[in-house]
């Protein structure tokens, strides 16, 4: 396993989808994330839904829940009762359930936090989504009042959290939808299991700015230089994906959708220089 390093970047505003400009912001990040928050919630409850923090109450539904979702997965066990506990006691937990039925959970988020190199950081245990409520939207919309939360409870200045390798619609998800760029891949939690370590920035910009357009991603590509300014693999390509990640000079921060430029799925990484890293 290489070892995490810490760092700040910030992504092509060419590549971004709806960009807004970066500078002062009228609201306040207090006021920011409460309105959006309002917002998210909307989004659920045109959905049927409605968010709310975990309870100790919820415990069995959340463990059939998260079997449901992870049930042909490998990391299926990696979290525990245990690590729900001390997320509900300690930490906090969001559950989604349905309006007309308050009893049922369809969705689930599992944070810690914690202070690591004097940064603030929440880092996920778990996203599940119930099979029969998946591609609706629900875990984005998840994924990002989590962050709002653990910016406002906790004062979080990053989200951090594994990935599996060959999980392309949580590599999408975390890089495309949610402003995340790769840190570092792991081989060493368990034998069968590879995975991608993220970072998310929680502050106003990145949330303005979050989410990239494949077309734009496209296009933009093709005004670099290859090797120097990005490289872009299959995100199948288990080796490539291994080396790429130890490659110091390079970060993957975006998902390259087959189509436009390549036939598979692949993975973009761009140079520090381009995504302006700063090594901490």
């Amino acid at each position: 396993m290489k070892k995490p390093t810490a760092f700040s970047y910030s992504k092509p505003i060419h590549i971004l989808k709806g960009e807004q400009p970066i500078g002062k912001d009228p609201l306040s990040e207090l006021e920011y994330i409460q309105i959006r928050k309002a917002k998210l919630e909307k989004k659920l409850a045109d959905l049927n839904v409605h968010i709310r923090k975990a309870k100790l109450s919820d415990m069995s539904r959340i463990i059939v829940l998260s079997e449901r979702a992870y049930q042909d997965l490998e990391i299926k066990d990696l979290v525990t009762a245990y690590d729900y506990y001390q997320s509900i006691t300690y930490h906090y937990g969001l559950v989604v359930c349905l309006n007309d039925d308050p009893e049922k959970l369809v969705g689930c988020f599992f944070n810690y936090a914690f202070h690591a190199d004097g940064d603030k950081n929440c880092n996920l245990k778990r996203l599940a989504i119930d099979p029969d409520y998946q591609r609706l939207g629900i875990g984005r919309h998840l994924f990002e009042y989590n962050q709002l939360m653990a910016k406002e409870v906790y004062g979080s200045r990053i989200q951090t959290g594994l990935i599996e390798y060959f999980s392309f619609a949580s590599i999408c998800l975390v890089l495309n939808k949610m402003g995340g760029v790769i840190d570092f891949i792991t081989d060493e939690i368990a034998e069968y299991f590879l995975g991608f370590s993220f970072v998310i920035a929680l502050d106003m910009n990145n949330w303005r700015q979050m989410e990239i357009s494949q077309d734009a991603l496209a296009d933009y590509i093709q005004t670099l230089e290859e090797s120097k300014d990005y490289i872009i693999i299959k995100y199948t390509d288990k080796a490539k994906m291994i080396e790429l990640c130890t490659n110091q000079d390079f970060k993957i921060a975006a998902v390259l959708q087959a189509g436009k430029l390549t036939k598979q799925n692949s993975l973009v990484a761009f140079s520090n220089e381009i995504l302006q890293v700063k090594l901490q």
